[in-house]
C-alpha cells in the first residue's frame, strides 16, 4: 500500500530513475509536519527555547530540519525567530 502522499506515477517515476522501489518512509511530510510544530510551539512560548531535533535521528537530519524551518519562518514573515545550531526561539518585542 502507498502513502497517501505518494502516486502511481510517483512510483513509477522512482523505479525508473533508480531502478529500485523507493523507502516508503522518504517523501511522507513527517519532517514538514515536524518542522510546522516546531514553530507553532515556539510561538506559543515566547523566550523558551525549543529544541531542533528531526525524526531522523542524525546531524544531517537536524540541520536539515532546521533551513526547513528558517525557510518557512521566513516565507511566513515570522520577525522574531531566533535560530541557533540545535533551537528557535520566539521573541516578542
Amino acid at each position: 500500500m502507498l502513502h497517501p502522499l505518494h502516486t502511481i506515477e510517483w512510483l513509477t517515476d522512482s523505479i525508473k530513475g533508480t531502478g529500485t522501489y523507493p523507502d516508503p518512509t522518504r517523501r511522507t511530510g513527517r519532517s514538514t509536519a515536524q518542522a510546522l510544530r516546531l514553530l507553532a510551539k515556539a510561538i506559543e512560548t515566547p523566550h523558551v527555547k525549543v529544541y531542533i531535533k528531526d525524526h531522523h535521528g542524525s546531524e544531517p537530519a537536524h540541520r536539515n530540519l532546521r533551513y526547513m524551518m528558517q525557510g518557512m519562518a521566513e516565507k511566513l514573515g515570522l520577525e522574531h525567530m531566533q535560530f541557533t545550531q540545535d533551537t528557535v526561539t520566539f521573541t516578542r518585542k
